[in-house]
């Protein structure tokens, strides 16, 4: 239905394909998605599970949850945004993530 709405020119769209691809795999910096798709990239290896508003972080026998309530914004999801961007190795990204 979705496809067959524009055809009729019963719909129009507000963004092109190539925003929408483009945003599958580059999500706002201000996103659980971007904390998780980072997370994933850099840290994949560590994950144990990851949920839409979790992921759990394993370093050997300790493990932690870093649950992420709010979908954008907030300065939680800042700070933990800003972190899986700096250039740590994941000991020290396990350590601080002990703040969140």
């Amino acid at each position: 239905m979705f496809y067959e709405l524009p055809r009729q020119g019963a719909m129009r769209s507000i963004v092109s394909e190539e925003e929408i691809k483009s945003a599958i795999f580059t999500p706002p910096e201000t996103t659980r998605a971007y904390f998780r798709g980072r997370s994933v990239a850099r840290f994949n290896d560590a994950i144990t599970s990851i949920q839409w508003d979790e992921i759990a972080f394993a370093n050997g026998a300790r493990s932690h949850l870093v649950a992420l309530p709010e979908p954008a914004d907030g300065a939680r999801l800042e700070a933990l945004n800003a972190l899986v961007r700096e250039e740590t190795e994941f000991p020290e990204f396990f350590r601080a993530l002990a703040r969140y």
